[in-house]
Parts: C-alpha cells; structure tokens; sequence
C-alpha cells in the first residue's frame, strides 16, 4: 500500500509496465494513472492545493482571452490603416500614371484618333456623341494643367493650346444644340489660351447674338476683327447691327404704342368724368327744383289751410 499525499492509499499491483508510469502533477508524486482513483467534488473542494490551481488556471484563461481580443483589435487596427494607405497610394499611383500617360509622346496619337472619332461624329449630325469624346479629353487636359508645375515650357504650352481647341469644339457642338449660354461659357475657356483664333471670337460673337446680348456681340466682333479682318466676323457684325436696329425700332414702336393706349386711356376717363359731371350737375339740379316745389306746395298748404279756418270762424259769428 502507498499513500498518497492527500491520504489517499492506494494498492500497488505487482508486475506493472514502467510505461503506465507517470508523474502527476496533482498529487505530488509517481503513481500509475490507472490506480488514480477518481476524487469526488467534496473532495478537491476540501483539498486546497487543488482549488488553488484551478483558480491559477481560470485567471491564465481569462488574461489569454483578454490578450486574444486585444491582439485582433490591434491586428483590425492595422488592416483598416494598411487599407486607407493602399487606397491612397492607389490614387497617387493612378494620378501618377495619368500625368505620365499625357507626357508620353503616344498620347498625341491618341489623342488625334479621339479627335477624329469626335469629327466623324460631328460631321454625321451627333452632336452630343460628339461633345461626350471631346469633354472627356477636357478633363484630361484639365487634370494635367492643375499639375502645370511637373511640365516644361513647351509641354505646357502644347496642353494650353490642346485646352483652347477642345473647348472651341465644344463650344461648336452646343451651338449647333442651340445651347447658347454653354456656347459662350465654353468659348470664354478657349480664349483664356488662344487669343488670336478668329473661331472662337466668332462662336463667341454668335452666343451672345441668340441670346439676344447685342452690345457683348458688337464688342466681342470688333475685338476680333482687329486681330484679323476676317470676312466672316464682318458679315457677322453688319447681322448684328441691322437686327440690333431693328430690336430698337420695334422697342421703340411698342413703347409708342404703349404711350398712345396710355393717352387713349386718359382721354376715356376724362370723358367719362366729364359726362359725370354733366349727369351730376342735371341731378343736383333736378334735386333742389324738387326741394323748392315741396317747400312752395306746404307753404300754399298752409295759407290755404288758414284762410279756411278764417272763413269758418266768421259764419260761426254771424
């Protein structure tokens, strides 16, 4: 018999394999795990050593559960920061590799084929298929001048003039969508970066004459035919003139007739007034010739009424 240090006595069995031989870690010393007896509830509660382990072993649980949350919210911490920093670096890479796309001497090729797709579309009448091509070559050439500063002289002055022509066909295109005020809008843009292209102040001209803005048209086509006397701005300006003529006659005849009616009107009142007063004075009159025949008729009433009881009062007498 052995005992163990909890009391518990155990029997040893003769001729037991070393292998089924081990050291348990509960009760202190070498027994045989299948002479272990298994120990009631009542009894690891009264044996302390064995409560304080298990107290040991529940706080190693509770600190490795508290150290798994705080490991995945910094391991979630640093995806979420590793995932903004790859967008960003995405957009940079994507803003980088647009700038190097529009300095790299291909993109003319590619940019005369989008040009000649926008032609061909504007040639056959579609005009908004037309205007699409060529708005988005805008906001390409656009995003590249904001980063005028990576661009030398004479690529800076390419993309300026690359602005004015896009923008002088767009301006184009919504004339021949009679969208006059983004006409004039797009052609104020190309002549920012071309001030001597005789398309643009004639575009520009024309927007202004539909909508009606004649003195801005006389203007805009005087600046232009100084640059250069073109044939085509000087038709224009005689146009202008002539309906700014006729607009100023026709405003004048209808402030004319305004006038008149305004005068007829008066006169019409002034008539009216005066039969008014005609009646008035008939009714004024008619109304005091009344008054005096009642005032004369009891007067008589009176006199008669007198005269009567005179008479009467002297037969009494007699």
């Amino acid at each position: 018999m052995e005992v163990i240090s909890n009391g518990t006595k155990l029997k040893k069995i003769d001729n037991e394999p070393e292998k089924y031989i081990d050291k348990n870690e509960n009760l202190g010393t070498n027994v045989s795990e299948k002479h272990v007896p298994k120990l009631s509830s009542t009894q690891l509660k009264k044996n302390p050593s064995v409560v304080a382990e298990k107290k040991l072993q529940k706080k190693e649980c509770d600190e490795n559960e508290v150290k798994g949350e705080s490991d995945e919210n910094e391991v979630k911490g640093e995806s979420d920061e590793n995932e903004e920093k790859d967008e960003s670096d995405k957009s940079e890479e994507k803003g980088e590799e647009k700038v190097s796309i529009l300095k790299n001497p291909d993109f003319s090729d590619d940019e005369k084929l989008n040009k000649d797709d926008a032609n061909e579309k504007y040639k056959s009448g579609d005009y908004e298929g037309a205007l699409k091509i060529w708005k988005r070559g805008l906001k390409s050439i656009n995003y590249v001048l904001s980063k005028h500063e990576e661009l030398n002289s004479e690529k800076l002055y390419e993309f300026k003039k690359m602005h004015s022509t896009y923008c002088s066909n767009i301006a184009q295109g919504h004339l021949k969508l009679s969208q006059y005020s983004e006409c004039v809008k797009y052609s104020l843009l190309a002549k920012e970066h071309d001030k001597l292209n005789v398309k643009i102040y004639f575009r520009l001209a024309k927007g202004y004459f539909m909508l009606g803005k004649y003195d801005d048209a006389i203007h805009v086509l005087n600046e232009g035919i100084k640059i250069n006397n073109d044939t085509a701005l000087i038709n224009l300006l005689q146009v202008v003139k002539r309906k700014k003529l006729i607009y100023l006659q026709k405003e004048k005849n209808t402030m004319r007739f305004i006038f008149q009616k305004l005068e007829e009107k008066s006169i019409i009142e002034t008539d009216k007034k005066n039969e008014n007063t005609f009646f008035n004075n008939i009714f004024s009159f008619i109304c005091l010739f009344l008054m005096y025949v009642y005032s004369l008729f009891a007067s008589l009433s009176n006199y008669f009424s007198h005269i009567i009881k005179k008479q009467k009062m002297i037969k009494k007498d007699k």
